[in-house]
């Protein structure tokens, strides 16, 4: 079965170290592409092009938006050991570029095991959880992509009650059920709305300046639980934190980045 995901993130070898793909429509808010889903763009190509299984880490820097249409990522391998790969690569639309990157690329681990610890306890399990009516966010339509069922009291901001804390936990997994593995996860790191909207301020643009993701462990089977949190806006940027475990409560991936906020 092809799932939306790799449909949407596939790309094409053109050259050595030139590969193009599609940014698709449904994904990204009004008529700019998700900075994740974008960043996962490249990291195939960057995967092809190390020849390497997974991102191990990817470093992002976004230069100008992004629409849906055609691009081109140029690749360069900076070099090659035993465990590890290091690439760079743009991505270049109409000419432009629109995002820089830097990686490592690699083996990520699996680890079938025990939980190795309790995460986020204050989450509720799934079914007390709230499928958010998101009424007035159509033109967010990167969130149709994945299932989520938000913490009760972490949803407000959809309906003008913010929590007043800059923070999010939910469940998540995507729409279509797709498994998660390392490539995914770079994606997932960004796929809900920034925690910043829970601080009390009227939900708007958040660009993303730099995104830098740590791809840990492959997740097991199952759901994951996602908890994205921030400061509430210091001088007209964000600094924002994602962390997600899998069903198991291992920490399979971590997201640090920052965004531009209007002051006020």
């Amino acid at each position: 079965m092809s799932h939306e995901f790799d449909i949407a993130t596939a790309v094409a070898e053109q050259a050595p170290g030139i590969y193009t793909g599609r940014l698709h429509e449904g994904w990204g808010v009004w008529d700019t592409v998700n900075g994740g889903y974008l960043a996962a763009v490249a990291a195939r190509a960057m995967v092809a092009a190390t020849g390497r299984a997974h991102p191990v880490s990817l470093t992002t820097h976004f230069i100008r938006p992004a629409r849906p249409g055609a691009v081109e990522i140029t690749t360069e391998l900076i070099a090659s050991g035993r465990r590890l790969a290091r690439a760079a690569a743009a991505m270049i639309q109409n000419g432009e570029t629109v995002a820089s990157f830097l990686g490592s690329f690699g083996e990520v681990p699996y680890t079938a095991h025990e939980s190795l610890r309790l995460v986020l306890q204050d989450l509720p399990p799934r079914n007390d959880c709230v499928v958010p009516d998101r009424s007035g966010f159509e033109n967010a339509t990167v969130a149709a992509r994945i299932e989520t069922h938000f913490k009760p009291s972490d949803v407000g901001f959809l309906t003008g009650e913010p929590s007043g804390r800059s923070e999010i936990k939910a469940w998540l997994r995507f729409a279509d059920e797709r498994p998660v593995d390392p490539l995914a996860l770079v994606f997932l790191v960004d796929a809900l709305p920034p925690p910043i909207f829970n601080s009390g301020r009227p939900p708007s643009w958040v660009p993303t300046i730099e995104m830098t993701t740590h791809v840990r462990l492959r997740p097991i089977a199952g759901w994951l639980r996602l908890h994205t949190h921030s400061d509430d806006g210091y001088y007209g940027t964000t600094d924002e934190h994602c962390e997600i475990y899998d069903d198991s409560g291992r920490t399979v991936a971590v997201a640090n980045q920052l965004a531009l906020v209007r002051d006020g």
